[in-house]
Parts: structure tokens; C-alpha cells; sequence
């Protein structure tokens, strides 16, 4: 579903709106109405805000990378090895 709000005076389902009114239409409906400019779409909440409805990915806490078989004071973020560290190569 997409929320439409409409640019004039419409009959949607039986039901008269008013320009300006915002109406919630299939995505068929919502494609109809802008492509004929009747009306424009409008952001969902969850647009606004940057969500998707997938849970955002978390920095890995400190027990979960202490165990995670590699160094991170020694293994630079690039993946290049340290100066200090060239020699041992």
C-alpha cells in the first residue's frame, strides 16, 4: 500500500476526497494517480526515518571480537601490515 496525497478533488472507491486529503491505494492505484497527476506520493514513516523493517547491524561488542582469532591492536583496518610489523612478514 502507498499513501497518495491527491492535487484535486477525486472519487477513490466510492469515496469523494478533497485535494490535499491523503489516501492510502494499492501500488496498481498509486501508479494510475501520479502517472495522470491526480495525485503525488507521499514518504511512509518508516521512508522518513530510514528504515526498512530490517533490524540495523550493531558494531560488534567486545566479546564478540575477542575471540575472533586475529589481533585487532596489530592488524591495521586497510590490511596493510604495520611498519613495525614488516620484518616479521
Amino acid at each position: 500500500m502507498k499513501q497518495i496525497k491527491l492535487n484535486q478533488s477525486h472519487v477513490h472507491a466510492g469515496v469523494g476526497y478533497s485535494a490535499g486529503d491523503v489516501i492510502d491505494v494499492t501500488d496498481a492505484d498509486a501508479a494510475y494517480l501520479i502517472r495522470h497527476q491526480i495525485g503525488t506520493a507521499v514518504k511512509s514513516a518508516d521512508e522518513n526515518t530510514g528504515k526498512t523493517g530490517i533490524a540495523e547491524q550493531q558494531p560488534p561488542t567486545a566479546e564478540q571480537t575477542e575471540n575472533s582469532g586475529i589481533n585487532a591492536d596489530t592488524v591495521p583496518l586497510n590490511g596493510e601490515t604495520n611498519e613495525s610489523e614488516q620484518g616479521e612478514q
